[in-house]
């Protein structure tokens, strides 16, 4: 045991003179005063740049957002939601074209709320955190999550509405992608447009009112009025074109008010 000891004292005397060129002793007040002394004019330098030139900032760009938002959904959303819509077309080809629409207008506006409470599910507070102090404020970039959403439904309900129109000769196309375009869009204006202003709970909630006044409705008169008022389908069609512009119309007031919103309620 002395004799190992005495090894590390000897490895000690060896190394002392190779290592004390870079031994740093712990600098005093006067060494970190002089420091600063020395960087104070670099820093008054830099401060008066900041000053002089005008600062812009970058405006957010809802195409780069949306482009950039698609990471947020993993690929097993993707496989789900394919999934959904190939069930939905697998289903609704041997129908006639009224249950066609109502499964339709069924399924995807649900499609929609489902999708937005899964995307605020999702958006942890600790991601919140973070995109707070973005250039872009966090109600643009959770509608722009939305907007994906949306786009994903209508573009794989278009996809699902040719093969069942393929399917079923009797189908008018027009009408029939008005009968399920109509609830998609006044569905997620009316969420996102009140999720700004009012908050996530009463948009889900009212998003949902919406869509079963809708499907309760529509049962309504395709089984009750349509018998004692032949031409009523007609007046229908008007009635959710006016329910698709309304939509449209909400989508852009919420994409015009998400640029000003900082904080999104819950």
């Amino acid at each position: 045991m002395k004799e190992h000891d005495q090894e590390l004292y000897q490895l000690e005397d060896d190394l002392r003179d190779i290592l004390s060129p870079y031994v740093v002793k712990t600098p005093s007040n006067e060494d970190t005063k002089q420091l600063l002394s020395s960087l104070q004019y670099e820093f008054s330098k830099l401060q008066q740049e900041e000053e002089d030139e005008e600062f812009v900032a970058e405006r957010p760009n809802l195409l780069t957002q949306f482009r950039s938002q698609l990471s947020f959904y993993r690929w097993y959303f993707w496989i789900a939601s394919i999934g959904i819509f190939t069930m939905l077309t697998l289903f609704t080809t041997s129908m006639n074209s009224g249950s066609a629409e109502t499964v339709f207008l069924f399924t995807i506006p649900l499609s929609i709320i489902l999708g937005t409470f899964y995307t605020y599910q999702s958006w942890n507070k600790e991601m919140r955190i973070v995109e707070s102090v973005t250039p872009f404020p966090p109600a643009l970039l959770f509608l722009t999550r939305l907007l994906i959403i949306l786009a994903m439904n209508v573009l794989l309900g278009l996809v699902s509405s040719i093969f069942v129109g393929v399917s079923l000769h009797e189908i008018t196309m027009g009408s029939f992608l008005l009968y399920w375009l109509a609830p998609t869009f006044i569905v997620f204006g009316v969420f996102a447009f009140i999720f700004l202003m009012k908050g996530m709970k009463l948009a889900f909630g009212t998003a949902t009112s919406v869509w079963l006044a809708l499907f309760i409705g529509e049962l309504y008169v395709r089984n009750e009025l349509q018998f004692i008022y032949p031409s009523i389908m007609e007046y229908v069609l008007l009635l959710q074109f006016g329910l698709f512009a309304v939509g449209v119309f909400l989508i852009i007031l919420s994409v015009k008010r998400s640029y000003r919103v900082q904080i999104v309620q819950s």
